[in-house]
């Protein structure tokens, strides 16, 4: 339920109807990471916005609704530090070359590393519409919408 909340579902102020229901369990194998061909063509058809999303995850390991959250006051030149949402544990992250590399190329305001054209920031219902907004070629692959973008 939150996460219908998150991407606009239900309202925050109609708070979380199945808050307090126990999780149910269910065997899994997890996650695939996408392989390199899937990678390479997300970055290669990516609008800027969804490269950035998709580079701040990879370089951070944090999912979406944190990397919309950050701003470039958490960043210095060696690494990043925030409270992160899901724990409410305050991290530091050093920043890796690949991402210090992508970062250098994108302006700098006081607010949030995720914008929209204006300068304001975006929800993750914003980056997951636009995620999608773009199917891969590889899309009918089973691991394509399980990575972080």
């Amino acid at each position: 339920m939150n996460h219908a909340r998150l991407i606009g579902f239900i309202k925050k102020e109609h708070g979380n109807p199945a808050k307090g229901i126990p999780l149910f369990k269910q065997q899994s194998d997890g996650w695939e990471p996408w392989p390199d061909d899937v990678r390479a063509e997300f970055e290669a058809l990516a609008s800027k916005r969804a490269r950035l999303v998709y580079e701040l995850c990879v370089g951070t390991g944090q999912r979406i609704g944190d990397v919309v959250k950050m701003k470039w006051a958490h960043f210095s030149d060696e690494g990043f530090d925030f409270t992160q949402g899901k724990t409410d544990k305050p991290l530091w992250i050093p920043l890796t070359d690949r991402l210090k590399t992508h970062l250098e190329g994108i302006a700098r305001t006081d607010g949030t590393v995720v914008t929209d054209a204006k300068g304001r920031p975006v929800s993750y219902r914003i980056v997951a519409e636009e995620r999608l907004a773009r199917p891969l070629a590889s899309a009918s692959r089973a691991f394509s919408r399980s990575a972080c973008i």
